[in-house]
């Protein structure tokens, strides 16, 4: 999602909501953190160790039951794709 709003020319704040007016916002709740959690464990040992962020997303596509489209490595980890639906993207 962020990626395209790097895409554009001096970016502005404004500019960068504008870019993101069609993404719905979910909240993030102890639930979400629960999900995390869950992934991570899940995930074993052998995943990379999440940082909060990326535990926030993992968390919320787990909550959601959505697919989770990322090129971070920590997210295209074998471990994590073992147990999250993960589209990766180049």
């Amino acid at each position: 999602m962020l990626g395209a709003v790097y895409g554009i020319g001096d970016l502005t704040v404004t500019r960068a909501r504008q870019a993101l007016e069609w993404a719905t916002v979910a909240p993030i709740t102890k639930q979400t953190a629960l999900a995390a959690i869950d992934v991570a464990e899940e995930a074993g040992g052998q995943a990379p160790q999440l940082t909060g962020i990326d535990a926030v997303v993992v968390g919320l596509a787990r909550e959601l039951g959505a697919a989770l489209v990322s090129n971070d490595r920590d997210h295209t980890h074998p471990a994590v794709q073992a147990v999250l639906d993960i589209d990766e993207y180049r």
